[in-house]
């Protein structure tokens, strides 16, 4: 397969591990937020609804079996994070971006402490035992 160029040299994307580590750490829709950054920043927008659709659908059906069906938190959710990550980054990565493409990597500390800050409250909340006292 040729490799690929970025239309800008000067263009950073994340990379695909990057993805995959924010899937397993957080959930599919954090890896999802960063690929659909990715897409933005080469100018694939058309490709971003399906991004965008199967990270959130992905999470939500996490969340609704989670819910619904009373389902304990477990190592289930993190293989289950772990194959949404695998989705996004070896299947809709390559696919849209390409295997062999040349970019230069973004940082993801923002990212990191932006996601940080969104679940932290979720997670003193459910270390807490799920009171608002």
């Amino acid at each position: 397969m040729p490799t690929q160029k970025i239309p800008d040299k000067s263009t950073s994307i994340y990379s695909k591990n990057a993805i995959f580590v924010f899937s397993c750490c957080f959930t599919t829709l954090f890896g999802g937020t960063l690929l659909l950054s990715n897409l933005y920043a080469i100018n694939k927008r058309d490709k971003m609804l399906i991004t965008f659709a199967v990270s959130y659908f992905y999470t939500f059906a996490a969340l609704f079996a989670l819910v619904e069906f009373h389902v304990p938190f477990g190592w289930w959710l993190v293989g289950y994070n772990v194959v949404g990550g695998l989705v996004l980054s070896q299947v809709l990565y390559k696919k849209f971006i390409g295997v062999e493409v040349l970019y230069s990597k973004k940082s993801v500390l923002v990212p990191f402490i932006l996601s940080v800050c969104i679940v932290l409250p979720f997670l003193l909340q459910l270390i807490n035992g799920g009171t608002s006292e």
